[in-house]
């Protein structure tokens, strides 16, 4: 399966269905815009999603961190990772 071609990470509570699957955010639209496709993996802080841009027209990652995680020092290490995988700029990311 060939990588992402960016990486989106954020906060996001607008979550509109687009079909049914088993994990409730698979096939999913994020924001009115991003299509969730499938799961890449599991962390501490969240769940990182497969996910398309039609816009752009290119697969994207997306992470997402359950409301339960949502701590000041969660959203300052979010903000800081966010921050960090923004200045990367390499082929394989």
């Amino acid at each position: 399966m060939p990588r992402p071609a960016s990486v989106i990470i954020g906060l996001s509570r607008t979550i509109s269905p687009v079909r049914p699957n088993a994990d409730p955010v698979i096939g999913t639209k994020l924001a009115d815009r991003y299509e969730i496709l499938a799961e890449l993996g599991r962390g501490g802080m969240g769940v990182v999603y497969r996910a398309k841009d039609p816009v752009l027209n290119r697969d994207i990652a997306v992470k997402l961190i359950p409301p339960g995680n949502l701590t000041k020092d969660a959203e300052e290490r979010f903000q800081r990772e966010a921050q960090i995988v923004a200045q990367m700029d390499h082929p394989s990311i």
